[in-house]
């Protein structure tokens, strides 16, 4: 049961992630200004991350203190996405992780949307339609290494 919980937990954050992520951070509003101006501009600038490593860490003490398995496994994913989303910008993660991330910055920002897991952007239909290479000149970009943004 343990095990459930804490599974479910983790699977709950990676929709939430997405949602939040297609519906809040690209809506045309305040918000995708921020997310737009900080992150899609500079991609290796990443302020976002810490709110969330900061809740992730606060959740998984709560939790762990109170014996919660699906509060462990939601902070945990919590967690996994802060870890996943600062290393695909130094492409130190599963090549199927970096490719989907990489595909939201330099190809669609309309696609793409789960940084921790793929899963619900095949759900949902916004998984990337068919595999690409990209560009020295837009994987630079996507590394901070080139100011201006990338595009194809």
């Amino acid at each position: 049961m343990n095990l459930f919980l804490f599974l479910f937990g983790a699977l709950l954050w990676t929709f939430i992630e997405y949602i939040f992520h297609r519906f809040v951070l690209h809506r045309k509003t305040s918000n995708y200004l921020l997310h737009d101006q900080f992150h899609h501009q500079h991609p290796t600038k990443r302020p976002t991350e810490v709110p969330f490593l900061l809740l992730g860490i606060a959740l998984l003490c709560l939790s762990a203190c109170g014996g919660n398995w699906f509060g462990i496994g939601f902070s945990v994913g919590v967690l996994a996405y802060v870890a996943i989303h600062f290393f695909s910008h130094s492409s130190i993660v599963p090549n199927a992780l970096l490719y989907h991330h990489q595909y939201h910055h330099l190809v669609n920002a309309h696609k793409c949307f789960g940084v921790s897991s793929p899963l619900w952007d095949y759900v949902f239909g916004t998984h990337y339609p068919k595999k690409k290479p990209f560009s020295e000149r837009q994987l630079a970009f996507y590394k901070g290494k080139n100011k201006r943004k990338a595009t194809l």
